[in-house]
């Protein structure tokens, strides 16, 4: 979904850029109908045409509008089904997380999201890679201001908004209502390297080639410590595992967020989700596809078994007797 969406928003600002009508329908449309967060595109470009109405002349607004009004049908049955629930794993943001935004939109990282473990490495990385994207937006303000003609400022000024504007006015927001979560905000990422690209082709060789190779040693860097210290839980080797010793009959019990995965690898018939109740489940961990038999309160009775799945591999065999 986030690949996709990321796709398409791309697709969808290109098509603007290129005032293709029928691409943009097309590219806009379905990426509405893959994530939310498109109408951030959607209203972003609205926004881009209403701050250059003389050099956006040519790209009629009522495509947008057109946009909207096919999406709305649909924008109105999710509200009328699920509106916006109050309880959400997305946190509110510090003050701190300002300065490592536009790191967090480069990379992706979820460091809020770790749960309790703090890895200063990564968190080092964010801010470097920070402060050399920050440098390059700056270097691109300059030019802006003194330099660019009146196209390569329409054409930054697109960027800025999708690379840059976008994931500042939701991480603003979120100081009121939580809504930044950088997989929300792939699209971005694709704004952001564009934007560095237009920059980086603009200003002196010497010091492009010294803000590449420094961005790029972070990024390797960056990629060697989700290696080492992000690798995830290799789930599939332990359900092989259980697929071998377990009987015909023997079911796998669970946590709602490994649920999906060991219906994936075994018998979607005999994994349940134990621990909690129905009324426990998270909404947004994929209930709407969880029936309330998929959820186990008892153990099986011997000699059918129950193997234990935890979120580390690690897995017990208990019956009850």
């Amino acid at each position: 979904m986030y690949t996709m969406f990321a796709f398409f928003a791309s697709l969808s600002y290109y098509a603007f850029f290129k005032k293709d009508y029928r691409l943009y329908l097309l590219s806009s449309i379905a990426g509405l109908f893959t994530q939310y967060y498109m109408l951030l595109v959607i209203f972003s470009q609205l926004f881009y045409l209403i701050i250059n109405k003389k050099s956006a002349e040519g790209f009629k607004k009522n495509i947008i509008y057109i946009t909207l009004f096919v999406f709305l049908p649909w924008f109105v049955y999710f509200l009328a089904q699920n509106g916006f629930p109050s309880s959400f794993w997305i946190s509110k943001p510090q003050f701190k997380d300002i300065f490592g935004l536009l790191g967090v939109v480069y990379t992706g990282n979820e460091y809020s999201f770790y749960g309790n473990t703090f890895i200063q490495a990564i968190y080092q990385n964010l801010f470097y890679s920070s402060i050399v994207l920050s440098l390059i937006t700056v270097t691109g303000i300059f030019l802006y201001v003194k330099k660019f003609t009146p196209k390569d400022k329409v054409n930054f000024q697109l960027l800025f908004i999708w690379g840059i504007g976008i994931a500042a006015f939701v991480g603003l927001i979120s100081f009121i209502k939580p809504l930044y979560f950088p997989r929300y905000l792939i699209f971005a990422t694709v704004g952001l390297l564009l934007l560095a690209v237009f920059v980086l082709e603009k200003i002196n060789i010497y010091f492009r080639l010294f803000l590449i190779v420094v961005l790029m040693t972070l990024t390797f860097n960056y990629q060697k410590l989700q290696i080492e210290y992000r690798k995830k839980t290799d789930l599939r080797k332990a359900l092989k595992e259980i697929q071998i010793i377990a009987g015909k009959n023997d079911l796998i019990y669970t946590n709602d967020l490994d649920f999906f995965t060991a219906q994936y690898y075994f018998d979607e018939n005999r994994v349940f989700i134990y621990g909690k109740s129905y009324k426990e489940i998270p909404t947004y961990n994929g209930k709407t596809l969880i029936s309330n038999e998929k959820v186990a309160s008892t153990l099986p009775f011997y000699p059918q078994k129950a193997f234990i799945l935890k979120s580390n591999g690690d897995y017990t065999i208990s019956a009850m007797y």
